[in-house]
């Protein structure tokens, strides 16, 4: 694949996928090198999980050649960030199927550490899915604002019954780390 590859990934292991399986983790490990030269990824929440499992007992590829990343799950976000130093874009999508684990398991994501594309490279973060003022996406709103030093636009789209004044004053008070960033609420 050349870097100006797009992929969409998408792994039917989740349900079976056995870190410890020596087997399992060298497909893994080739196919993480193999899509680890693409420019364009879009990975999907099960994929997402398989790939996490795997980081458990493997260091994850630098995926250096990567610029654009959509993700589906955000469970593991920051962890994985770690692995995409030029990243440029990330699109966060809502996937229906991690909508419960999401929901209940929100407040175990650790927003603690800071990848390096967040200092040095990411200039645009897309949320698709609607927000609430006290939810998790807004939570992940404030983590990109407080931490992105060079983003240019964060996007959010507002729940049907939360008004655009409720989370515009919230996003105000939050502290931008970047001074030429745009919030676009829709």
């Amino acid at each position: 694949m050349g870097v100006s590859a797009k992929l969409h990934v998408y792994f039917n292991y989740c349900g079976w996928f056995d870190p410890c399986n020596l087997s399992h983790r060298s497909v893994i490990r080739d196919i993480l090198t193999d899509i680890s030269r693409v420019s364009d990824l879009s990975i999907t929440s099960s994929s997402l999980e398989v790939i996490y499992r795997y980081s458990k007992v493997e260091p994850l590829p630098q995926f250096s050649c990567v610029s654009s990343l959509c993700v589906t799950n955000f469970e593991w976000l920051p962890t994985f960030l770690e692995s995409f130093p030029n990243l440029k874009s990330l699109t966060l999508v809502w996937d229906c199927y991690c909508w419960k684990i999401w929901s209940e398991e929100s407040d175990k994501i650790s927003f603690s550490s800071v990848p390096e594309c967040l200092l040095s490279s990411l200039e645009f973060v897309d949320i698709e899915t609607r927000i609430w003022e006290d939810a998790t996406e807004t939570k992940l709103a404030r983590y990109f604002l407080d931490n992105s030093v060079i983003l240019k636009k964060l996007t959010l789209r507002l729940h049907p019954h939360q008004t655009k004044d409720d989370i515009f004053k919230e996003i105000l008070r939050i502290p931008r780390r970047s001074t030429t960033c745009q919030v676009l609420l829709l």
